[in-house]
């Protein structure tokens, strides 16, 4: 008897099925690479989102051990790589819902964006991400910066952004740009 599995046994019974749940799989990592782009917090280290994941993935973790079973009906002896499959099986819900919480923070952000203006404290030139800081402040980070404020600026310039209050109480940056001379007086 061969010990190769046949294509049924491989990819079930509807091939399609897996397709689309390879896409649903999936998909969550392309949105928040996007929403995190496109609507970041006012420092990428905000504890917020940890928070948020963490508590998303020890909820959703009993759930995939109540259905082991039905995702792998191997018996009692479960490979240990369908084990770290069971416990990644969460990070794609992890991924949609922060990805989500910070899309509905800025979308439906309806409060008037207000300037702050912060000093430059490092460059990290692999990430083009900026370290910056108010003179009361504790230091942030600043991702995703455009080319036209991360070239220019250096330790000790100042650099400028605009802030949205976020719906749930988490500032995320509108925009971030170098103030012209004459606003900077």
């Amino acid at each position: 008897m061969s010990s190769e599995l046949t294509r049924e046994e491989r990819y079930g019974k509807k091939p399609w099925v897996s397709m689309v749940w390879l896409m649903l799989l999936i998909s969550p990592g392309f949105f928040s690479i996007y929403v995190t782009k496109q609507y970041p917090l006012e420092d990428a280290n905000d504890p917020i989102i940890l928070k948020v994941a963490l508590c998303i993935y020890f909820i959703a973790l009993p759930g995939c051990f109540f259905l082991r079973k039905k995702l792998m009906p191997y018996g009692p002896k479960i490979p240990l790589i369908y084990v770290f499959g069971i416990l990644s099986f969460p990070v794609p819900l992890v991924l949609f819902i922060t990805s989500a919480f910070l899309f509905l923070n800025a979308y439906l952000d309806s409060e008037q964006s207000y300037s702050v203006l912060y000093s430059v404290v490092t460059k990290y030139s692999h990430t083009q991400s900026l370290l910056i800081k108010t003179p009361q402040g504790s230091p942030k980070l600043i991702t995703n910066v455009p080319l036209v404020v991360y070239t220019p600026s250096h330790v000790g310039s100042i650099v400028e952004l605009k802030l949205g209050a976020g719906y749930f109480h988490q500032p995320w940056v509108k925009d971030c740009n170098l103030p012209t001379l004459s606003e900077s007086y």
